[in-house]
């Protein structure tokens, strides 16, 4: 009767305490009477001990499938991915958008459908349909997978809002970065201060970019240039 314990362990607590149960029942029978103890205590539990196994089992299966089901899932979205770009580069605006359409409807769990949607937007802005730009980029903004490419849509939605001469809203979405993005939001902060003649702030903005940017970024030069235009220009309007 060791047997049926080592079998039942490792599929279900409630299939390995039924076996301890028949360990029990059968202690202190003969022959006979312990098979007839068996047969009546296999009536009364065998539905017990087959879901225990069953539920082991199936929780097994269960979990592969659904690896399974989710591999499957990344790559039709990748294929998708991989179609657009290509209808992309050969100008085919209805199918681009078909595309970006059934990328965010049903694959919006995948970096896939932001990343279609910040290229399709990229290609609005270049067509100068602004609008259609900014609502994609909120999309991405709320909708990315990541807090990096969340923040890379405000970013550019903040320049198309400019554009677009929405200064106050474009300024709103540079309110509060986060660190890692706290350089560019605040160069961006400063050009747009600049371009409202508000001097003061764009010196103020370009001075915290200086001070969160690497100081091998590329940037780096043409923000303290403007910085230090601003600087000369203050002191000669005093």
């Amino acid at each position: 009767m060791a047997r049926c314990g080592a079998a039942a362990d490792g599929i279900s607590r409630r299939s390995t305490g039924i076996c301890r149960d028949l360990n029990d029942v059968s202690n202190g029978y003969g022959d006979a009477e312990q098979l007839e103890v068996l047969h009546q205590w296999w009536t009364d539990n065998w539905k017990a001990l087959v879901a225990g196994l069953v539920l082991g089992v199936g929780g097994i299966f269960g979990w592969q499938s659904w690896n399974a089901h989710r591999a499957e899932h990344r790559a039709a979205a990748a294929n998708m991915f991989v179609d657009f770009q290509q209808a992309l580069i050969g100008d085919k605006d209805s199918d681009v958008r078909a595309i970006v359409e059934k990328l965010t409807k049903d694959y919006a769990d995948t970096p896939y459908a932001a990343d279609a949607q910040l290229k399709l937007a990229q290609a609005d802005v270049s067509h100068a349909r602004f609008e259609d730009a900014a609502s994609r980029l909120q999309w991405v903004a709320d909708h990315g997978n990541d807090s990096g490419t969340r923040n890379v849509a405000q970013l550019r939605r903040a320049a198309v809002l400019w554009q677009l001469g929405k200064t106050d809203e474009a300024l709103k979405q540079l309110a509060h970065p986060v660190p890692e993005f706290a350089g560019l939001f605040a160069a961006l902060r400063g050009d747009i201060e600049l371009s409202a003649g508000n001097r003061d702030a764009a010196r103020k903005a370009y001075t915290e970019a200086l001070a969160a940017l690497p100081a091998d970024s590329a940037g780096r030069p043409t923000i303290q240039q403007k910085r230090d235009d601003l600087a000369v220009a203050v002191a000669e309007h005093k």
